[in-house]
């Protein structure tokens, strides 16, 4: 079984990769601003499928409020939400 360690680094890790694709960038921290990035409502769709494919949730109607996606702690929150 996995350790809660290796599931946070590997949620962090699988997300930070997904949004710097779909943003087109090399670095970004946990906590700075997507939209600041370009995180625009095309790019937001793209994640929420990409988010939705790699972990296998789905994201209703009542997920996708804007401060969910603002930096990649709070993806990682509503993914880990979804998970659980």
């Amino acid at each position: 079984m996995k350790s809660k360690i290796m599931v946070e680094e590997n949620l962090d890790k699988t997300i930070l990769e997904l949004v710097k694709e779909i943003l087109q960038i090399d670095n970004i921290a946990l906590d700075e601003n997507l939209k600041g990035l370009g995180l625009d409502s095309l790019n937001t769709v793209n994640l929420i499928l990409a988010l939705e494919d790699s972990f296998q949730i789905e994201l209703l109607d009542e997920d996708l409020e804007p401060d969910n996606f603002s930096c990649i702690n709070t993806v990682k929150s509503l993914v880990k939400r979804k998970l659980t």
